[in-house]
């Protein structure tokens, strides 16, 4: 969603991180930035 609502799927390694959240700006780079990295370490760790 556009207020920080994810859902990634990595079909490879089984793994699926969703989040839910609802921030004031519909599209925020420096909270994207800190989610996209956020899920790599995620998926760096279960994978």
């Amino acid at each position: 969603g556009i207020h920080g609502q994810y859902l990634f799927v990595d079909r490879t390694h089984g793994i699926v991180v969703a989040k839910v959240s609802s921030q004031a700006l519909p599209l925020d780079g420096e909270r994207i930035a800190l989610t996209m990295r956020a899920v790599s370490q995620i998926q760096r760790f279960l994978g």
